[in-house]
């Protein structure tokens, strides 16, 4: 995650933020979404940006979402790392959820990108997703083959 530490703290702050939407459209936050977010904040929070941490637990609490903000990101790989993370935050809980993807496009509206552009990253994301399911499957299949034998 290298392009993390090069994120400002305001892009930071509002990728976290964006984050917390998504894991809790759908009002329920699983321990997938739990461990994936724990380890953004891990790697954010060892050395700065803890003003954003009241906010985000009150979002993680089930406190009623606000729109997100607009935000200016001025270098494209930014925009691109943040969207990368953002949509595997939707596919954080094994699932493609609805309320989860509205909070998606409403981030990458806030980031001045086409509904298109938002709608082929966030399929992208969902087919990496599948065909991690597929190897995971194939490796215990293989496995119980091998032990078999």
């Amino acid at each position: 995650m290298q392009t993390l530490n090069e994120l400002n703290p305001n892009e930071r702050d509002w990728l976290l933020i964006s984050i917390a939407h998504i894991l809790m459209a759908d009002r329920v936050y699983e321990d997938s979404e739990r461990e994936f977010f724990e380890k953004i904040i891990e790697h954010i929070f060892h050395r700065e940006a803890k003003v954003t941490m009241p906010k985000i637990e009150k979002i993680l609490k089930g406190m009623p979402l606000q729109p997100l903000s607009s935000i200016n990101v001025d270098r494209p790989e930014h925009i691109v790392f943040i969207m990368d993370v953002l949509a595997s935050a939707v596919y954080a809980n094994g699932k493609l959820l609805h309320s989860e993807s509205v909070v998606f496009y409403e981030a990458g509206h806030c980031l001045g990108l086409a509904p298109g552009t938002l709608t082929y990253r966030l399929n992208l994301e969902g087919e990496k997703f599948r065909v991690h399911q597929k190897l995971e499957s194939f490796r215990k299949q293989l496995k119980g083959e091998l032990s078999s034998n």
